[in-house]
């Protein structure tokens, strides 16, 4: 039908300008911004002509992928940079120490027995 072909066209264009643009200098807000309007945008394509939305679908999996893992290794460097520039500071421990000992470690002796 008319209203399917339109639809399946409004994907398409959407899916190039949504594969096209490098959105991992976006923050985070504005990321989940996109993607809440491109999940509004398919439930109304879904609406006008019930049709599923699988083009618009596999863009936006495919850019929060690509977003994804460029924001995580973000915070991984903002961690590595943290933990480098920290002023350690040696704590005296007994030689029988293990980590396991602390409280907030309990959990390590439970899953190790697995």
């Amino acid at each position: 039908s008319g209203s399917s072909r339109l639809w399946h066209e409004i994907q398409q264009k959407m899916k190039t300008f949504i594969l096209e643009n490098n959105m991992t200098h976006f923050k985070f807000e504005a990321f989940i911004q996109v993607l809440k309007l491109t999940n509004r945008l398919m439930e109304i394509g879904e609406q006008f002509c019930q049709s599923d939305s699988s083009i618009l679908q596999e863009a936006m999996r495919r850019q929060s992928i690509v977003y994804f893992r460029s924001y995580h290794n973000g915070r991984l460097e903002e961690l590595k940079m943290f933990l480098e520039n920290e002023t350690w500071q040696w704590c005296p421990v007994k030689s029988t120490f293990h980590i396991t000992q602390l409280h907030e470690f309990r959990f390590l002796r439970e899953t190790s027995s697995i």
